[in-house]
């Protein structure tokens, strides 16, 4: 999540996760400062956006989901 998300957008993205899971995961990422919740003001929905700790573990998430092809291709 490059840049600033609505709920609705990554609910999308995310197929089989109901809205309750979706906002307690959010929340749960807000609170541990992975996350910042943007709110435009009165006529606007809030977005979601990754701070710089959240942004930092792209390169982490990235080496699991190599390390995890790789071997899910040396199962077959």
């Amino acid at each position: 999540m490059a840049r600033a998300e609505r709920f609705g957008e990554i609910r999308a993205v995310i197929p089989g996760l109901s809205d309750r899971l979706l906002a307690e995961r959010l929340r749960e990422l807000e609170r541990e400062g992975l996350l910042s919740r943007i709110c435009p003001g009165t006529s606007g929905a809030p977005r979601y956006v990754l701070t710089a700790k959240g942004q930092a573990l792209g390169p982490v998430i990235d080496a699991i989901s190599s390390w995890a092809a790789d071997w899910a291709q040396a199962a077959d």
